[in-house]
């Protein structure tokens, strides 16, 4: 839930200052040096004090670091240069409250500082409100990431201007909760639009001018989005006027205020034979029809469902009707896959059989009309929970969202989960992840860093990064294992504290100009088994940066700039930097412009190739050594003579062949005649710079095949066949003796381009992205692969097991 923090003061409560003066709209002394702050904050209905509430005190020119209260609702703000500044305190399921406001929207009370202690400032916090409720279509469906706000009418003349109190959105069951609010009459309002398609209720907001097509009264029309935003009021009127204002008094929990929206059908333009016209280079004599229905997993149909045709491109987009039919028509003979979608619903392919298959290709002859194309949406999964701190109070505005072990640049590693949307805790301290497949998650709550959704996090000192039960070490995280349209709730965890530390210091490029961008701090290699997400920074325009709230561990900090094309690399540094709980400060990280790679590809055998089929790139050795985060590997720049170049590389690399036809393969790469193909080479400055490689690529690349079949006989389909040297050593990122391939329609799989060695070949029913390159993996699955010989061009056909997972 995020709160429109500047549109929240005090209501009705006064601060005061016990000191030898009285009670003043400003307090002031001499005008020189420093002084302190200390005070208090208490509950303005029982005098109770309120243990880690924010207190933030603001100037003209400039704003102090939040503090705040301990146990006893104690806080001291210190060394404070002189000058008018103004106090407040915020907490969750209180009032925003301003040092002697007197009235909502009322700034407060100034206290100059000067060089002495100003003691006795009381903050009384007054209980605020929350509204919540559910937002539905007219069928009873929820409607999902609908902007909802609580207005306050303005003070002024205008009857129709209102002031946003408090803003959020709804979840994927349709509900919404606005807290933080003041003892006043507010309305609550909904945005409708702009460009939401159809029934409002969970279909996907979309741009505006967006044209598709869909089925009315059984008629194919295409529709254009509408770009007119629309405003809702409760309980369903159309402006400020005649909403309905419902008082609230401090602390009310006002629920049920529910809408119910209207299920419009889209606007029609034209018939869709007029409007879609295949994207093909020449003229297609004879179209035919796909047609379907998409339904729930119950069999109810989906109105409003997005379904696309992905071998066209752009892709034709159809919107389903009141039944959940669609229907595409002149659509060129050929093979389709046929996708559907619709937000709060996992997106299907037809004929898929699990969430990550692919799957089955519609065949379209000239001219024919397939019918019952027909596809079922499941409902996604959900976790929810609440985050407390060590005193078991909720944590509003805790960033929590959900990981995945990945195996990436050569490790495992924690990832966020794309496509899912992460969660804010709410004033309960409530939070729900929605959308996921089924799987093993990770939950972790950030508080106190930087991050990119939507804004920095709350600030609130002293506690880790943590990870669901309730540790800040990665390696100690408990996996959420959730099922099909599983709602896994009760994930619940208290931030974990640990000896944090500030890493701060100045970064320049090579040139020695300040750099104000690319920075990362990440977990080393060699700190754990599986490394946890980067820790964000403040960088400034001088290139200093800091880091703050950095748990114990060994991180590797890098610094990158973007490349000028594809074939350079950026200006790179990385630095090992130890943090134990003390402050890491002066850390000068200077820029390398990297070393140049040159030389020629030579090759062997036919057909011809050209250089515009070959992509070269240097992968790295060390995740820690090279830049991964914001500069992927450069590709060689290829010329008509087959020489090649690279620059700005850096960090141990194997030059690799990522692209060829099929059948080509690296056969070596040569250094004053000495083969390196395998080796990694050191880069980074402009002496480790290496001209005249020679880089062979063979044609005589051996290649393994094969089919599976059930039990019953049946050709298989889904899997993954993965095919791996014996030779452990040769297991490494982009390994030219590791390989995966997927079957095709006829359950056949084929690997090529393979250097003659012993291989093993496994079938896999499923696997995570990239998890075939992980040795941990490879080696679970050794004793139940199948190993074969290869000698150098030669093809064979293998029948591996299926390995169930």
């Amino acid at each position: 839930m995020r709160r429109i923090a500047s549109t929240i003061m005090l209501l009705g409560a006064v601060a005061r200052i016990a000191s030898a003066q009285p009670p003043a709209r400003s307090i002031a002394t001499q005008q020189s040096g420093t002084g302190s702050i200390h005070g208090r904050v208490l509950a303005a209905d029982t005098d109770a004090p309120l243990r880690n509430a924010r207190v933030q005190i603001t100037s003209a020119a400039a704003t102090v670091p939040a503090v705040f209260t301990d146990a006893d609702g104690l806080f001291v703000i210190p060394s404070i240069a002189t000058g008018q500044y103004r106090i407040s305190a915020t907490k969750p399921g209180y009032l925003a409250t301003s040092f002697g406001a007197r009235r909502f929207e009322d700034p407060g009370t100034q206290i100059a500082v000067v060089d002495r202690t100003i003691d006795g400032v009381e903050l009384r916090l007054p209980k605020s409100a929350a509204i919540s409720g559910r937002i539905v279509d007219s069928r009873g469906d929820p409607v999902i990431g609908l902007p909802v706000t609580a207005e306050i009418q303005s003070t002024t003349d205008a009857k129709d201007v209102a002031v946003t109190a408090a803003a959020t959105q709804t979840d994927d069951r349709g509900d919404y909760r606005l807290s933080g609010l003041p003892p006043r009459n507010v309305v609550i309002a909904v945005n409708v639009g702009p460009g939401i398609i159809g029934p409002t209720g969970g279909n996907p907001i979309l741009l505006p001018g967006i044209r598709m097509t869909t089925v009315v009264n059984g008629r194919a029309v295409t529709v254009t989005t509408d770009s007119v935003m629309t405003r809702t009021y409760y309980p369903g009127a159309t402006n400020l006027a005649e909403a309905q204002a419902i008082m609230l008094s401090a602390g009310d929990e006002k629920s049920g205020v529910d809408f119910v929206l209207p299920s419009t059908p889209p606007k029609m333009f034209s018939d869709l034979t007029d409007s879609f016209q295949p994207a093909r280079a020449k003229e297609v004599s004879s179209t035919g029809a796909i047609r379907g229905r998409i339904t729930r997993a119950d069999g109810r149909p989906l109105p409003g469902s997005i379904v696309r045709l992905s071998e066209i491109f752009p892709p034709p987009t159809a919107v389903t009707d009141e039944e959940g039919r669609y229907e595409f028509l002149k659509v060129p003979a050929g093979n389709y896959h046929v996708t559907a979608s619709r937000a709060g619903f996992i997106t299907a392919e037809y004929g898929q059989r699990r969430s990550l298959d692919r799957g089955e290709l519609v065949e379209l002859r000239p001219g024919d009309s397939r019918e019952r194309v027909d596809m079922s949406l499941p409902d996604p999964a959900a976790i929810a929970g609440r985050v407390v701190d060590d005193g078991g109070e909720a944590v509003e505005g805790a960033d929590v969202r959900v990981l995945q072990i990945r195996y990436e640049a050569g490790r495992r590693r924690l990832v966020d989960v794309s496509g899912v949307g992460r969660s804010r805790s709410d004033d309960l301290g409530r939070y729900r992840i929605y959308g996921l497949l089924p799987g093993e998650y990770i939950v972790r709550a950030l508080v106190g860093q930087i991050v990119a959704f939507p804004e920095s996090t709350l600030d609130l000192p002293g506690y880790a990064p943590t990870y669901f039960p309730g540790t800040w070490n990665p390696g100690e995280a408990a996996l959420v294992n959730v099922g099909v349209a599983q709602q896994f709730s009760g994930v619940d965890f208290e931030l974990a504290r640990a000896p944090l530390a500030r890493v701060s210091g100045r970064v320049v490029d090579a040139a020695g100009n300040p750099v104000t961008g690319g920075l990362g701090l990440s977990p080393s290699s060699r700190s754990g088994s599986v490394a946890g997400m980067a820790v964000g920074a403040s960088i400034n325009g001088d290139g200093t940066f800091e880091f703050a709230n950095v748990p114990p561990g060994e991180y590797v900090l890098q610094a990158w700039k973007s490349r000028n094309n594809p074939w350079t690399e950026g200006e790179f540094a990385s630095q090992f930097v130890p943090v134990n709980g003390s402050d890491v400060t002066g850390l000068l990280i200077r820029m390398s412009v990297g070393s140049a790679i040159s030389g020629r590809i030579t090759v062997e055998g036919g057909p011809p190739l050209k250089p515009a089929e070959i992509e070269l790139s240097p992968i790295p050795a060390d995740a820690d050594l090279s830049p991964l985060t914001g500069n992927p590997p450069a590709r060689a720049d290829i010329k008509a003579d087959w020489t090649f170049e690279l620059g700005g590389i850096s960090g141990p690399r194997r030059l690799t062949l990522m692209r060829a036809p099929p059948g080509w393969t690296l056969k070596s790469v040569l250094m004053d005649g000495v083969d390196v193909t395998d080796t990694p080479m050191v880069f980074g400055t402009k002496d480790q710079s290496i001209r005249g490689l020679e880089v062979v690529l063979t044609s005589r690349g051996g290649e393994l095949s094969g089919r599976l079949n059930d039990s019953r006989g049946r050709l298989m389909t889904d899997y993954t066949a993965v095919v791996f040297s014996t030779d452990r050593e040769r297991w490494f990122p982009a390994s030219r003796f590791l390989k995966q391939a997927k079957p095709g329609q006829d359950g056949a799989f084929s690997v090529r381009g393979l250097p003659e060695g012993e291989y093993f070949v496994a079938a896999v029913d499923r696997l995570r992205p990239d998890e075939w390159q992980d040795p941990d993996f490879l080696e679970s699955i050794l004793s139940s692969a199948t190993q074969v010989t290869l000698r150098e061009g030669q093809t064979l056909s293998v029948s591996p097991k299926l390995i169930a997972r």
